[in-house]
C-alpha cells in the first residue's frame, strides 16, 4: 500500500502505531510513534492500517502501490531493516529470547551488532558460576550482526560476567584494543528491552562499546599543537590526555591511596539520614574527584568498593568509567579484600 501524510498506521513487527509525517524515498516513509513521539523511518511493506483510533482528525486516503515490475528485469534485492540507522551507536549485545509452545521463555540468542560503517574485530567471552562459558573471536563488519551463542533462562540466575576485547579497523587507522566486562543481573537485564538495530526485534539490548569519534580526535589533536606553542612553567604535557597537567611531587604520588571506599559512611561519618538520591549523589562527586586526582597522578590502576547492595551505584561508576577515555579497562569479580563490591580500574 501507498500511504499519504497523515495516515495511521502500525507497525507489523512491533506493534507500534503512529502517523505518518513524510514520504521518504525507496518506498519508505518518516512515522511519528504515539508512545515516545520519535520520528523514524519505516519501509511501507512492514505497515498496515490503524483502525483502533475512532474519529481520526485527518481521513488519510490509502492507496494502492502501483505494479512497476517489467517482464525480463530482475527485482531488485535490497536488505529491509524496520529501523534504519540514523546514528549510529558502536558496537551492540543482543540477548533475544526464544520461547517454548505454551510461550515461555526458554533461552537467548546472542547476537553481536556493529551498527556503524566501521569494521569491528572482537574476542568476546561470557561467563557464569556454573555452566560453560561462551566464547566467540572474528570480526563484525558494519553495518551487520552476527550470532554468537545461545544462553539458557536459568543462566541468568548466575549473575553472567561479559568480557570483550575489541578495537575498530578504519581508514583513519587501527584504534588501541580495550578491554571491557559488564555483569548482568536480572533486575537490570529486563530493564533493557529495545529494538534492535538489524535484527528488528525486541530485544535485551546493551551497548558494549561506543563508536569511534575521529573528528573529535582530530580537535583534540588541533588543540595539544596549539598548548605545545604556549607552555607554561611548572606543568608537563600529557600525550595520553593530549592536555597539560600539573607537575607532581614524589611525596604526592607516594601519599596517594589506591582504593577509595564509596560507602556513604565512609564519606560522611555521623551524617543524618539522606535519601537514596542524596547519597548516591555525593558518592559519585567522590567517584569523580577520586578519579581526577588518579588521572592526574598517573597512577596505573585504583580500586573503587561501591558494596554489593543493588547493583545501582556500580552500575553508575560502570556507565561513566566506559565514557573516560583515561580508562583502558575495568572489571568487577571476586576479590581477596574486597569481595564483589569493588570495580578494579586500570588507566
Amino acid at each position: 500500500m501507498l500511504y499519504v501524510v497523515g495516515s495511521r498506521v502500525r507497525l507489523s513487527k512491533t506493534g507500534d502505531t503512529g502517523v505518518v509525517i513524510e514520504r521518504l524515498l525507496n518506498g519508505m516513509v518518516k512515522v511519528r510513534l504515539d508512545e515516545d513521539g520519535f520520528e523514524i523511518p519505516v519501509f511501507e511493506d512492514d505497515l498496515a492500517r490503524d483502525d483502533s483510533v475512532a474519529g481520526n482528525v485527518v481521513k488519510a486516503k490509502v492507496i494502492q502501490k502501483p505494479e512497476t515490475d517489467q517482464p525480463g528485469l530482475p527485482k531488485e534485492n535490497t536488505a529491509k531493516t524496520q529501523y534504519a540507522i540514523l546514528k549510529p551507536t558502536g558496537l551492540l549485545l543482543a540477548f533475544v529470547p526464544n520461547q517454548n509452545a505454551e510461550g515461555q521463555v526458554t533461552s537467548y540468542d546472542l547476537h553481536l551488532i556493529n551498527d556503524t560503517s566501521y569494521e569491528a574485530v572482537a574476542s568476546f567471552g561470557i561467563y557464569f558460576n556454573e555452566d560453560r562459558p561462551i566464547k566467540w573471536d572474528g570480526k563484525v563488519p558494519g553495518p551487520s550482526e552476527v550470532k554468537i551463542g545461545n544462553m539458557s533462562f536459568d543462566a541468568l540466575n548466575q549473575s553472567p560476567e561479559v568480557e570483550l576485547t575489541q578495537k575498530w579497523i578504519t581508514t583513519e587507522g587501527d584504534t588501541e584494543s580495550k578491554t571491557f566486562s559488564l555483569r548482568i543481573k536480572p533486575k537490570s537485564f529486563f530493564k533493557h528491552v529495545r529494538m534492535a538495530p538489524l535484527l528488528n526485534v525486541n530485544a535485551h539490548l546493551f551497548k558494549l562499546v561506543d563508536k569511534p569519534d575521529f573528528d573529535q580526535k582530530k580537535q583534540e589533536e588541533d588543540l595539544s599543537e596549539y598548548t605545545l606553542q604556549h607552555a607554561r612553567p611548572g606543568w608537563s604535557y600529557n600525550e595520553e590526555l593530549h592536555e597539560w597537567v600539573e607537575v607532581v611531587d614524589s611525596k604526592k604520588l607516594a601519599g596517594f591511596q589506591h582504593a577509595i571506599d564509596l560507602h556513604i559512611e565512609k564519606l560522611r561519618p555521623g551524617a543524618g539520614k539522606m535519601s537514596n538520591s542524596e547519597i548516591l549523589r555525593i558518592q559519585l562527586s567522590a567517584f569523580e574527584k577520586y578519579m581526577e586526582e588518579a588521572i592526574s597522578l598517573g597512577v596505573e590502576r585504583v580500586f573503587i568498593i561501591h558494596g554489593v547492595g543493588k547493583g545501582k551505584l556500580r552500575d553508575e561508576i560502570a556507565t561513566r568509567l566506559f565514557q573516560m577515555a583515561e580508562v583502558k579497562s575495568f572489571k568487577n569479580e571476586y576479590h581477596p579484600k574486597y569481595g564483589w563490591g569493588a570495580t578494579e580500574v586500570i588507566f
